[in-house]
This record gives C-alpha cells, structure tokens and sequence, in this order.
C-alpha cells in the first residue's frame, strides 16, 4: 500500500452496528473468554505482519486488521461488511475462491497455505500465501484468513530462477568441466562438459567420492589439496583422471572452497580444463627439445645462444668444455665475460649492427676467447638470428668450431716440416761430411805410409829426416780435422761404457775453468743420484767443453755466469717434437747436461743452421764446434733442446737416454786371435781396398815388415784370388766401403768359402758403427784409417801368430 492512501485510525474502536455479528454479541456468547484470549485478539487486531481478515461463508468481512489495511490499502471502515471477492479478489479468482471457502467449512480444517493474485486498492496486483481457518461461533461458520504478502518474495524467487537458469545454462555449455563436492568430498554437482569429457553421465558420478576417479599414485597430492581446501587456500594444479574407457586425461584444477552462513566448510567447487592435448604436445615439443639438445650436445661444434643484449642464454656440453664453465655462465654477457680485452669492443658493435639491421652475412668471425681457466682458445663462429615465440628476432646463435689446437698443429706441422728440412739438411751435410773424412783418410793413408817407408830408407841424421816427420805430424793433425767430420756425422770412433755426468763434470771442472775468461763465473746444479748413461767420456768432454767455449764467446768480454746443469726427466713423443735430432729418441728416462748463460742470445737465422760444419759467426775460426756437438749427441741417440732470447741468454739442454744397468755395456768384438811365437812370412796377406793409393801404400808398408801381399780393388776380385789362394793367404786385410761388392757383402762370401778365414777390417768411418754390423759373425779385428806402419805391422803380427 503506498504512502499516499495510507490513513491511521488510531482510537478507532469496532462497533456492534458495523458488523453483522457485533461485539456485544459476540462479548455475551464469548463471556467466559478469559483475559489472555482478549490478548491474542489484540495481537491479532494490531499486529503489522500478517493481514488477517475475517468474513461469512459468503465472503461478507466482518474482521480487517491494521497489517490487511497495510498491505491492500483499505482502511477497517471502508471494508467492513463488503464481500471479500469485490475488493480484493479478481473476478476470475471467485470460483476457486468460493469452492476453498466450501471445502474448509465441510472438512473443518485449516488449509494449506496457497497462493493469491490480490488487486489493492490502486488497482496494483499483489501475490499473498494465504491459510483458511474455519471457526465456528454459536453453530454459526466464520471464516478467518491470514495473508503474507510474498510479491517482492516472489519477484525475487523469479529473478534467482533467472539467474539460476542463467547460470545453469553457463555451467552446461560452459567449456570447462565444473566439480562441486560436499565437505566429505563427495560429487554433489558435475556438469555436462565434465561427465562428457570423462564419458559418464551425471547421475552416474553424483555421490562418488573423487578418489574414485584418480590414480592411486595421486592420492598422496590429493590429501594434501584437500587440506589446503578445508583451510579455506585456494589452488591451482594439475590432476590425472580416469575416463570411463580406462583411459586417462590431464587436468587444469582451479579450485577453491565452498562455506555456508555460518562460514562452516560444505565442500569445494573445482574449474577442470582438459589439457591432455596441451600436456601431449608439451611432452612431444619436450621429446623434440631434448633431441635437438642432445644433438646439440653430441655435435662437435660449439652452440652459443646469445639475447639482444649479448647475454649468455644457452650453452651445449663442447661450449661449457672449451669455456671450461658451468651453468653459471648462463646470463653472463659474452664480450665481457669470454672475448677478449683487444677484440671486446669491435665485435660488440658488430654483433649490435647485426641485430639493429637484421642481417647476417656468411663470413666467419676468428673470435679470441679467455675461459675461466684463463686459457686462451681460438674460435670460428658464424651466425643466424634466434626467433621468439611470436616470430621477432631475440637474439643470436653463434655455431662453430674451436681451432685453437688446428692452430696450434698447424704451427707444430710446419715446425716439424721446418725441422725436417733441417734435420734433412743436416743428415746431407753429415753424408757429405762422412764422405769427405773417409775420402780423407784414404789420402791420410797414403801420405803418412809413404813418409813412414821413407824414414825407414835414410839415415837418422839426415836433413829429410826433420821433414818427413813433420809430414807424418801434421798428417796426424789432419786426423784430428777428419775426426771432428766424423763427430758431425755421427761416425766418430767412440769407446762407450756406462758413465756418471755428473762425475764426469766434476772431473773436468778445473778444465772448463781454465777454458773461459776470467770474467766469467761458473755455477753448477748437479744431480748427485743421477743414473748412469752409455756414452764415450772423451767425446761428452769434447761435447762439454764446446757449449762451454761458445757459452762464454756469447757472453764476450763482459762479466757474466755460465750455468751447468745435470738432471733427469720423463720425456714423451711430443716433447720430441719440440727439439733437435729427437725423431729417433724414445719414450722415457732421460739425463739431461743444460749450460745455460747470460750472454747475446741467438738470432733465428742464426739458431736455424748453427749445428751445420763450416757455419760460424766468429771472424776466425772452422764453424765445427757444435756440428761435432750435433754429431756426437746423434751418435749416442740423443737430442738437444735449445732455449734462447736475444739480449737475455740462451740455454743448450742436451739429453742422453738413461740405463738401468750399471754394469759395463761393452760393445767391443771378441777378436780371435792365434798364439803364435813367430809370424809365418811363408803366408800371404791379401789388401782389398777400392783406392790405388791405399793399396800400393800398405803393400810397401807390409812389405816392409817381411810380409808376402796380395791386392784386389773390390769385392769380387779378392774372392776370386782368395779362391785361388786361399791355403796361402793367412789374412784379409778388407776396406768397407768399396764400389761393386762392398766390405760386407765381401766378408760374407769370404765366411762361406772359408769359415775360419781370418778378416782384419779398415775404415775411415768410426769403430763403433762398423762393429755394431759384425758382432757374433767371426771378424777378426779392426784398424781405423788413417794408420802408421808401426800399428798396421803389430795389429797384423798379433793376429797371424803361429799356434
């Protein structure tokens, strides 16, 4: 009822005439109503809430309290006597109306509440739940009718059916599976999208608990969720459920829990989005990203993913091996972290152009890196642009190679093709100098022979005398000349045996004192334990005193230190490589001599061909002193390494292979010789020597000393005269070198004919190396050119001595 037709009626009393059944009345039949009575009545009659309304069987009112005036806007007076059906009720209304009326005085009974379309006063239709409540007074019915206006209740029932089925309609079609649950976690509510994704129906599903849908290996995940959901947390996480085919699908939870009025726990709503699909191309795209990385970390090549700010974003195992670095890298710039001082700046600013311009060119960058090993490495890198997700550049890739050893075996290779050379160049000097000393010695031979019979053929106080000593002297001192060009090439005469370097030093120390100036000062750094080596003691002093002699001419006159150095070590192949004359040494124990001093130093022309003969930096002298060194380290297997920087010194280290027994190595020939008293002069002595000279020479010389000689100028023709005379001959006297058949194959074919044949070598080449080639074969002896008649005659008479 609006404002506006409200009026109050405030004292109004109800009076007998107004009614049919008046007060009076109903005061005399009800006398014995007690007080309370009189008080409900008055709730009845004031009371705002419910509108009660008394009426006859015909609908005439005879009752209208203050909430009826309220809610239909007719005061007491206006309505009193007046048929119920024409004030309030439309007239379609009055059949059912008159029919309920009749029903309830025959039953007796109180209806059940029902529902009314009301006009007010205004004319305004108004839904009321009304209960019918028959009375009966003095045999007479009545009827009383309590309204409750539920318009506004109904209107709003009507809006939530509205948005009931609104959102009913949302939850059905929706996209997303909807779950509810009740507080023991039991399905109260799944919508049509759930129950279809997982192939149930509804009701199927309705009252199960959810364990009933999930893996057992999930349980654990599940309690713990559903603690945070009594806890009243929300959560989002990813659940496996079983379908109905006993298939299984992923989900996307949101859930989150549900609370009644009284903020009690009733259970939880969940938001399922299938992401089985999501989920398989996640692990497809994972699949193929770890093939790609291990691809990635299986290539050979190095793999650098760099963002536009050039910080580091990936790296495969051959980068994290190079770079010598971890996972921490990640995120490091790459210029400030790895490239080098000297190129930081100029690559930055082409890696900056590239990614401003967005080209890449095919040209490879030689990039300096520094690891955190603070080793330097050489890179070759090339570049193709890395895209995000949505297509735009975010960075680059850097792909390519480390070449720091193919560097480094580059240098080594050309080294080692340099050392060939000269190693090349050497061994042909030292052929042309073997040559040229054995060709001397021939000559040598020939001159000191004859000067030898010519003495024998004058007086000793004859004025020839002096001079053909002075040849046979100086002859000798040639011998010296040829002995160096054999040192060189490795073919000197060596008496090897097992020897200390260190003892050896110390015994030839106040030589190498004596040896240099004055000015300069000695130090020595020996090894005490140092293990023995094969060597020949007269060729490592000459070897000693050479690098001494050329350790203080570097030094000049200058005050300086010459440092001598005895140690021993472990040398490998590739240290080898790194030295001179080392392609034939071994693997494993060396001792080693270093003379170190603080002198010039030595240019790399210089250095390249200082070991070859006749080289030589003095104004005066023959350029042999370290040839012969060179010759006497190659002819004890050994190498030298050398050291050197111009202003600052040099060091020469020279190695000799260690052995591990000290007993004496001999390599000398058990000689067989004949115990004789007297030399059978009735026996021949047969010369075989490619060389006139040599031949005519010790045919005199042997001569000279009652001896019956005869010659042959090769192999074949001393077989065929020993053939003839072989009961004769007592001795071969044989040169090695020889055009045709050489000593060797000679000595061969002389064993077969006649295994006792007695066979004294000669050579200018040295002992040790001739030897090495007859041991355990049945050679006599040995004579080194050149040789005096004296020598040659008892070297002779003591093999062919009569048993």
């Amino acid at each position: 009822m609006s404002k506006e037709n409200s009026k109050g009626r405030e004292g109004e009393n109800y009076s007998e005439d107004k009614v049919s059944l008046t007060r009076q009345e109903v005061s005399s039949s009800s006398s014995n109503v007690s007080q309370i009575e009189e008080i409900y009545k008055h709730c009845l009659e004031t009371t705002i809430i419910t509108a009660v309304q008394g009426y006859t069987p015909d609908g005439n009112i005879f009752f209208w309290n203050k909430a009826s005036e309220l809610l239909y806007g007719y005061y007491y007076n206006e309505v009193i006597e007046k048929n119920i059906k024409e004030i309030l009720l439309p007239v379609e209304e009055w059949d059912s109306f008159n029919k309920t009326i009749q029903d309830i005085i025959q039953q007796g009974k109180p209806t059940e509440p029902q529902k009314w379309t009301v006009k007010t006063r205004i004319g305004e239709e108004k839904q009321v739940l009304s209960s019918m409540i028959p009375v009966k007074i003095k045999d007479l019915s009545y009827i009383f009718c309590m309204d409750v206006d539920i318009t506004e209740l109904n209107k709003t029932q009507d809006k939530l059916k509205e948005s009931e089925q609104k959102y009913r309609t949302i939850i059905e079609f929706a996209h997303e599976g909807i779950w509810v649950v009740d507080e023991e976690f039991k399905t109260v509510f799944v919508n049509q999208k759930m129950a279809d994704i997982l192939g149930f129906s509804p009701e199927e599903m309705i009252g199960k608990s959810t364990l009933e849908f999930i893996p057992p290996e999930e349980y654990p995940d599940v309690q713990r969720q559903r603690a945070d959901r009594i806890k009243g947390l929300s959560g989002q996480y990813e659940r496996t459920l079983i379908c109905a085919d006993k298939s299984k699908r992923i989900f996307l939870v949101n859930a989150s829990p549900i609370y009644d009025a009284s903020n009690k726990f009733k259970g939880a709503i969940g938001l399922f989005s299938d992401i089985t699909q999501r989920k398989e191309f996640e692990t497809m795209l994972k699949r193929e990203h770890d093939k790609l990385q291990e691809f990635l970390n299986l290539s050979p090549s190095l793999f650098i993913f760099l963002d536009k700010d050039g910080n580091v974003q990936y790296l495969n195992n051959t980068a994290y091996t190079v770079l010598k670095c971890d996972n921490s890298a990640i995120g490091k710039n790459w210029f400030s972290t790895f490239v080098k001082s000297s190129q930081r700046d100029t690559l930055q600013k082409h890696f900056e152009k590239i990614i401003k311009e967005q080209t890449t060119s095919d040209f490879e960058d030689v990039v300096y890196v520094t690891n955190t090993q603070n080793e330097e490495r050489v890179l070759i890198l090339r570049h193709a642009f890395l895209y995000g997700v949505d297509g735009a550049i975010d960075g680059l890739i850097c792909s390519g190679m480390d070449i720091t050893e193919k560097i480094q075996a580059e240098k080594e290779r050309r080294a080692m093709e340099e050392k060939i050379r000269q190693t090349q160049r050497l061994e042909s000097i030292g052929i042309l100098a073997g040559g040229m000393a054995h060709d001397f010695n021939n000559l040598l031979v020939g001159i000191i022979g004859n000067a030898d019979l010519a003495l024998m053929e004058i007086p000793n106080d004859s004025p020839a005398n002096y001079y053909l000593k002075e040849i046979i002297r100086i002859s000798k001192e040639l011998t010296h000349l040829s002995q160096q060009l054999l040192a060189y090439a490795g073919k000197g005469k060596t008496f090897v045996k097992p020897i200390s370097l260190t003892e050896l030093i110390k015994n030839i120390e106040t030589l190498i004192t004596l040896s240099i100036s004055k000015k300069i000062a000695i130090k020595f750094d020996l090894d005490e334990n140092l293990p023995l080596i094969n060597a020949d003691p007269a060729h490592i002093q000459q070897l000693i005193i050479n690098l001494v002699l050329n350790a203080a001419e570097a030094i000049g006159d200058k005050s300086g230190v010459i440092t001598i150095v005895t140690k021993h070590m472990h040398c490998d192949m590739k240290y080898w490589q790194t030295t001179y004359f080392g392609e034939n040494c071994k693997e494993g124990t060396y001792i080693y001599l270093e003379i170190i001093d603080n002198g010039s130093g030595i240019s790399k022309e210089v250095k390249d061909r200082m070991f070859e003969p006749f080289f030589t930096t003095k104004f005066i002298g023959r350029g042999l002193g370290l040839s012969a060194v060179a010759g006497i380290v190659r002819a004890h297997n050994g190498a030298i390494k050398v050291y050197t920087e111009i202003g600052k010194g040099t060091s020469f280290k020279v190695f000799f292979p260690a052995i591990e027994d000290t007993t004496t190595q001999s390599r000398s020939i058990d000689f067989k010789q004949e115990k004789s008293e007297q030399v059978i002069k009735q026996k021949q002595i047969l010369v075989v020597d490619d060389e006139k000279l040599v031949r005519d020479t010790v045919k005199n010389m042997l001569e000279i000393g009652g001896l019956h000689v005869l010659l042959a100028s090769n192999g074949e023709e001393a077989i065929k005269i020993y053939i003839e005379n072989k009961d004769q001959i007592a001795l071969v006297l044989l040169d090695m070198t020889m055009p045709i058949m050489d000593g060797e194959e000679t000595f061969r074919e002389l064993r077969r004919i006649n295994p006792e044949v007695k066979v004294l070598l000669s050579s200018g080449y040295n002992e040790k190396d001739i030897l090495e080639r007859f041991i355990g074969k049945g050679l006599t002896g040995f004579i080194q050119k050149p040789y005096i008649l004296s020598t040659l005659l008892e070297t002779i008479k003591n093999i062919i001595k009569e048993p």
